[in-house]
C-alpha cells in the first residue's frame, strides 16, 4: 500500500487538493504516518515528508499568503511557528544512507530548518487559494451563501468554501430588515443618529459595511471604500458601533492596523487573513496616501515575518475607523484616496440617561443572531449593488475634509473659482494663482496656517499632473500656468 508520501510524490501537493475537494483523500492517503527513515537526507525530502504528515493528520494543508493553512471541520486554521517546527523536528536524527553506503543522520539546526520550512510552503504554496472563496457568511449553525439572485441558504460547512474564520452565532433562516423595537440593537441605532435626516441610510451603510467584512467583499466592490465613523463630540455612540464589531466577530479575525503604519511591512502581515481592521483614532499625523489606496483596494502590498523574507499579499479586510478629528495626507488628497474614504457623521451627544454601559458587547453578547439576521439582509444589499451606498450628509464631511486635507485640489475642482480650459491663451502667472487661491481660502474660512506658502504651491499645483495644464516661463511675467484660467480673481462673483 503507497503511504502519504508516496502519493504526494506521485500527484503533488495540487493534487492532494484536488483529490480532497473531490472528497477522494480519505482513500487516496492512507491515515498512517510516514516514519522518520530517510533515503536522501535532503531538506527537500524532509519538506516532502512533512507536507505528507501534515496532509495524513488534517485531511488538507495548503500555503497562502506566507501561512500554511489546514482544515479545521469548520474553517482553515493557520499552523502556528511552533506546531511547524514541530512537525520539523520529528526528522532530527533521522536516520539514512549516503551514496557510498555509510550510515547518517539528519539534524536539524537553525539553516536546516529555515530551508526546510520555505521548501515545505513552496511544496504546499496556493497563493490564490483564498481568493476564489465563495460569497457567504460562516457561523456556528452552517455556512451562509448567496445564489445569483440573492437569495441566501445554510449549507453544511466544507473545506471547497475556503473559510478562515467562522462566526459565533447561529441562523434560523429569518431576515430581519429594522431592529426589533425595544431591543438593544434598536436604543443603539436610534440613539446616535436620532433627528439625523438620513439617520435610516447610515444605519443601513454599517450593517452594510459589518456584512461587507464577514463576506471578505471589500477589495471586491466597485467602489472599495474606508468607513470612518467620525464625531468631534464625546459620547456620540461611534466607540459602541466599534465595540459592537468586535465583539460580535472572532478575535482572530480583526486586525487593529491603523493607516499611518500601512507602509511599515513589517506590521501589514497581522492584515493576512483579517475580515475587519479598525482603529480607535486614526491620528493627527500624515496618511500615505499611495499605500493607502492599495491596502484598500486590495492591490498586493508587502509584508515581512519575523525571520522571514518580505513577501507581498492582498488584504482582504473591510476598514472602519474612528475619529475625532479629520486627519491630513502627508502627498495630498488626490481623486483615488477621494474615492476611498466614506465618512458616517455622529452629531449627536447621547445625554447622559440614555446611555448604556458597553452597549455594543451586550448586543453582541444577548443579541448575536439578531444582529445577524439583519446583516444578511444588508449582504443581500450589497451583493446586488455591489457599492455602498453613500448617506447624504457622508458627502458635506468629506468636502469638509477635502478643503482641510488639500485645500489645493479643493480650489481646484471648485467651478466657481479656477476653471482648466486646456487654452493657451488663459495663462496666468503663479503669482496670481497664488492671489486667487489665498483668496478663496479666506471666502471658505480656511485658517492661513493650514496654507501651503507659495513655492509649495506652485510644486504641488506642477505634481498633480492635472491635464491640458502646461507650466512655461514668460519673459515680463515669470513662470506661468497655460490652461488655467481663475474664475474669482480675488472675490465670489
Amino acid at each position: 500500500m503507497k503511504d502519504a508520501n508516496d502519493h504526494l510524490k506521485l500527484v503533488g501537493a495540487q493534487g492532494l487538493r484536488e483529490a480532497f475537494d473531490a472528497g477522494t483523500t480519505t482513500g487516496a492517503v492512507p491515515a498512517q504516518r510516514a516514519n522518520n527513515q530517510l533515503e536522501r537526507g535532503s531538506d527537500n525530502e524532509v519538506a516532502e515528508r512533512v507536507a505528507a504528515n501534515l496532509i495524513d493528520a488534517h485531511g488538507a494543508c495548503v500555503g497562502a499568503e506566507g501561512l500554511l493553512y489546514v482544515w479545521q471541520g469548520q474553517c482553515w486554521t493557520p499552523l502556528s511557528e511552533a506546531a511547524v517546527f514541530s512537525a520539523i523536528r520529528a526528522f532530527d536524527g533521522a536516520a539514512f544512507d549516503t551514496d557510498g553506503g555509510r550510515p547518517r543522520r539528519y539534524r536539524i539546526n537553525d539553516a536546516s530548518r529555515k530551508s526546510v520550512s520555505r521548501l515545505l510552503y513552496l511544496l504546499l504554496c496556493d497563493d490564490d487559494f483564498f481568493e476564489t472563496a465563495e460569497p457567504g457568511i460562516n457561523c456556528m449553525s452552517g455556512f451562509v451563501r448567496f445564489d445569483e439572485h440573492g437569495h441566501a441558504e445554510q449549507v453544511p460547512h466544507k473545506a471547497e468554501y475556503r473559510q478562515r474564520h467562522v462566526l459565533d452565532v447561529s441562523w434560523d433562516g429569518a431576515l430581519l430588515d429594522e431592529p426589533p423595537v425595544g431591543s438593544l440593537l434598536e436604543r443603539l441605532t436610534s440613539g446616535c443618529f436620532a433627528d439625523d435626516p438620513d439617520a435610516a441610510d447610515k444605519k443601513n451603510l454599517l450593517f452594510e459595511a459589518l456584512a461587507c467584512a464577514l463576506l471578505g467583499y471589500g477589495p471586491k466592490l466597485v467602489e472599495p471604500k474606508a468607513v470612518i465613523l467620525y464625531g468631534p463630540s464625546a459620547a456620540n455612540g461611534k466607540s459602541q458601533w466599534l465595540d459592537l464589531f468586535h465583539a460580535l466577530l472572532p478575535a482572530q479575525a480583526i486586525a487593529h492596523l491603523s493607516p499611518r503604519h500601512f507602509a511599515n511591512t513589517s506590521m501589514t502581515p497581522m492584515l493576512t487573513g483579517a475580515w475587519l481592521n479598525t482603529a480607535d483614532e486614526l491620528g493627527h499625523d500624515a496618511v500615505h496616501s499611495d499605500t493607502f489606496k492599495q491596502v484598500v483596494t486590495g492591490e498586493p502590498i508587502a509584508a515581512r515575518r519575523l525571520y522571514a523574507q518580505a513577501a507581498s499579499f492582498r488584504c482582504r479586510a473591510q476598514h472602519v475607523f474612528a475619529t475625532n478629528t479629520l486627519p491630513p495626507f502627508g502627498h495630498g488628497m488626490d481623486a483615488g484616496v477621494r474615492r476611498r474614504l466614506l465618512p458616517v457623521a455622529f452629531n449627536r451627544t447621547i445625554p447622559q440617561a440614555e446611555r448604556i454601559p458597553d452597549l455594543g458587547r451586550l448586543i453582541a453578547r444577548q443579541e448575536g443572531d439578531l444582529v445577524f439576521a439583519i446583516i444578511l439582509t444588508a449582504a443581500k444589499r450589497l451583493l446586488a449593488r455591489r457599492r455602498f451606498e453613500v448617506p447624504p450628509s457622508s458627502r458635506g464631511v468629506l468636502h469638509e475634509w477635502i478643503q482641510f486635507a488639500d485645500p489645493i485640489s479643493a480650489w481646484l475642482e471648485d467651478e466657481e473659482a479656477v476653471a482648466v480650459t486646456g487654452n493657451a491663451s488663459d495663462r496666468p502667472s503663479t503669482q496670481e494663482l497664488y492671489a486667487g487661491f489665498c483668496a478663496w481660502a479666506q471666502y471658505e474660512g480656511l485658517p492661513k496656517i493650514q496654507l501651503p506658502q507659495r513655492r509649495i504651491f506652485t510644486s504641488r499645483l506642477k505634481a498633480m499632473g492635472v491635464p491640458k495644464l502646461r507650466f512655461t516661463r514668460h519673459a515680463t511675467r515669470g513662470n506661468v500656468v497655460e490652461g488655467l484660467r481663475l474664475v474669482m480673481k480675488g472675490r465670489r462673483a
